[in-house]
């Protein structure tokens, strides 16, 4: 680092020396850092503010804006940062947790899968960290090793399972394109009368029931079978305004065992029976 000033409030290592934490305050008017962290990193902005930062990690796109307080930002172990502050005057918490602490927990893949980001807004990591740096301050060497190993195991655990949902994200977009799409939604159009269920539709692209119904979600707004008892409705709408066959019969030919069953849908849905609509569209 280069021009800037650092102030060390408090620090202390726990579960031997796997943990550390310190509340620091920094500042300078044009500074810029570079570094490897060896330890996943951790940091909260407590108070005050910066004019500009500007950041850079591995596997991360480049950073440009404003260090606030309630800004959280996180370094992979072995990732390398790199960046640059105009105006800097923060009071921060910094905690490092080793990858060794979590050899128990056999998490090796999940931890791989962490990204680095600079000045994200995450309530449950500002409370755990916000509380961790008043306990420091008020005497970090009386705080017990249990206390931090829950709160590093929490936030941690925090981290990986939204980097497991973005993932989930990233995956299901990536799997449903806008030509698979379209076949899903032609094949529920032919087959509104049939018993369609998740693998039925998952299978004509390639994917798992699970997969296919969180990024059909995605593009559609609604899960598949909200989507699909649209569609019947839509069709049964059609078929009572402009055929003569009995209510019975629609409900077979959109995928309703019995008349009574689709009555009820119909009615959920529209707020009117499908007997009414009919006399309504006719009359």
């Amino acid at each position: 680092m280069s021009s800037g000033v650092s102030t060390l409030k408090t620090d202390h290592a726990w579960s031997q020396g796997r943990i550390y934490g310190a509340v620091k305050r920094w500042s300078g008017a044009d500074s810029e850092l570079s570094y490897r962290r060896q330890n996943h990193t951790l940091t909260l902005i407590l108070r005050g503010r910066t004019d500009l930062t500007g950041a850079r990690m591995s596997g991360s796109p480049l950073y440009e804006g404003r260090d606030g307080s309630g800004c959280i930002s996180f370094v992979p172990a072995g990732a390398e940062k790199s960046a640059w502050y105009r105006n800097a005057n923060l009071t921060f918490i910094a905690m490092e947790i080793s990858p060794d602490f979590f050899l128990p927990w056999n998490l090796g893949l999940e931890l791989r899968s962490l990204q680095a980001f600079t000045n994200r807004r995450d309530s449950l990591l500002e409370s755990l960290l916000s509380s961790l740096s008043s306990e420091m301050e008020n005497g970090a060497a009386a705080l017990p090793s249990l206390y931090v190993e829950h709160a590093a195991g929490m936030a941690m655990a925090h981290l990986m399972r939204s980097a497991h949902h973005a993932l989930s994200r990233k995956s299901s977009r990536a799997g449903l394109s806008g030509a698979n799409l379209r076949l899903v939604l032609e094949f529920i159009e032919e087959n509104l009368h049939r018993d369609l269920s998740l693998s039925d539709l998952g299978a004509l692209v390639g994917m798992g029931p699970d997969v296919f119904a969180r990024s059909f979600r995605i593009h559609e707004g609604v899960p598949p079978y909200r989507y699909l008892m649209r569609r019947r409705m839509r069709r049964a709408e059609v078929l009572l305004a402009s055929k003569d066959a009995s209510i019975a019969e629609i409900a077979l030919a959109v995928g309703f065992s019995s008349q009574s069953h689709f009555t009820t849908h119909f009615s959920k849905l529209l707020n009117v029976t499908p007997a009414a609509y009919r006399a309504r569209q006719r009359g």
